[in-house]
């Protein structure tokens, strides 16, 4: 199922399933789109979160956030996150949490996940994350809101540092005012 991502106005939007962990296909170059395993990476274990229109839980409803915040990097670079932890030995680890669940997010349906940043300072960045699905209708419906205040750290040591210059340039392009 593809990824497509759209950056309007500001927002990063990412479509797929609910297995996020994507491979890019190259097809249309200067388009941004990848392509996703059919493997749902977001079970919690229990036989219940396995039914096909049983609800995803919480915890995977914030892994979701994380999925779509590696997503992009791989969409928008400068380098994957995976890529930037491992050869760099940074991250952006979660300073400050907050959500609001609105309604539940059918497990094995797709999800849009809108990804924008605020507050971004000289070593943390807020993410903002809205998870929408269809509803019965077919109307899409928001389902989940996220803030999530990360600070960019050494992975050896967790020492905060300043955010490289090509990476706030990423972030800055999908800034929202808050």
């Amino acid at each position: 199922m593809p990824v497509e991502a759209r950056n309007s106005g500001r927002i990063l939007s990412l479509t797929t399933s609910m297995a996020l962990s994507c491979l890019s296909t190259g097809k249309h170059p200067g388009r941004k789109e990848a392509w996703c395993p059919s493997v749902s990476r977001f079970r919690s274990g229990s036989p219940m979160s396995m039914r096909q229109g049983s609800s995803t839980n919480y915890p995977r409803l914030l892994d979701i956030c994380h999925q779509a915040f590696e997503e992009m990097f791989q969409q928008l670079g400068p380098t994957p996150y995976h890529l930037w932890t491992g050869d760099l030995g940074l991250g952006f680890p979660t300073r400050e949490l907050e959500a609001e669940f609105m309604a539940p997010v059918i497990y094995a349906e797709p999800i849009q996940m809108d990804v924008a940043t605020s507050d971004l300072g000289r070593t943390s960045v807020c993410f903002h994350f809205v998870g929408q699905q269809a509803d019965a209708d077919g109307e899409s419906r928001i389902c989940f809101e996220a803030s999530v205040t990360k600070v960019c750290c050494t992975i050896d040591g967790m020492r905060p540092i300043e955010i490289p210059d090509d990476v706030r340039e990423v972030l800055n392009s999908i800034e929202v005012p808050r």
